[in-house]
């Protein structure tokens, strides 16, 4: 008797740790700095949904800043030419940077939320407003190292990576901001990212839901067209 019952909780806790292994579900964004769209979905739903379930385990956030933009081969390095101008291409090089020195998501995501935050509000000198999100985020970011980046040839490597990450898309985006759920793309998916991602998250985990998977307020997000010569 008493090994059938350590048998059958043994069972009960292997079925609860493979329900509770479930991978989390991934969410990828591709934007532009300078696009109100992005700026928007990203302060009312990206961020703030990541925020939320950050300490549960069943989220996972990319962000691809590229967008609209174009780019070609002039010898050794890469030139952009960016929807919203070159301050765009100068903002997407930054983030793109920082996602890539930082490394986790703890520290990248709220550096790019303050700076999209900033560009929402009204702010135009993409330098001044990445610098003062550097220095007033916790941890403290080394600028210098982002900046000295923007302007390198690895910075301009990773800026091609996240062009042939974007161009890959399929179906090819037609407006930014274009999002992927576990590397899917869908009217209805880009519907509920827009209007409630926490919801769309929730209910797309495949394990136990965590407490923190309750409604809360949000608002619908705009876009960006693609030009309709961009193929």
């Amino acid at each position: 008797m008493l090994q059938k019952t350590c048998l059958g909780l043994c069972l009960l806790l292997l079925a609860a740790s493979a329900e509770a292994a479930a991978p989390p579900v991934a969410v990828s964004l591709y934007m532009e700095t300078f696009c109100p769209g992005c700026q928007q979905l990203f302060s009312k739903q990206i961020y703030p949904t990541w925020a939320k379930l950050n300490s549960t385990g069943i989220l996972a956030v990319d962000i691809v800043p590229y967008g609209n933009a174009k780019e070609k081969q002039q010898g050794n390095k890469w030139v952009f030419t960016c929807q919203h101008g070159t301050k765009e291409c100068v903002g997407n090089q930054i983030e793109t940077c920082a996602i890539k020195l930082l490394g986790r998501p703890t520290l990248w995501l709220p550096y790019l939320h303050c700076i999209e935050g900033q560009l929402a509000n009204g702010s135009r000198d993409i330098m001044q407003v990445a610098k003062d999100c550097a220095e007033n985020a916790q941890p403290r970011i080394n600028f210098d190292d982002i900046s000295r980046c923007s302007l390198s040839d690895q910075g301009n490597q990773w800026q091609h990576e996240m062009a042939l990450r974007t161009e890959a898309l399929n179906p090819p985006h037609k407006y930014v901001p274009w999002v992927t759920v576990n590397g899917v793309h869908t009217v209805n998916i880009q519907y509920e990212v827009e209007n409630d991602l926490l919801n769309l998250v929730c209910k797309t985990y495949s394990g136990p839901k965590p407490k923190e998977c309750t409604a809360f307020d949000v608002a619908a997000s705009s876009r960006c067209p693609r030009n309709k010569t961009d193929n």
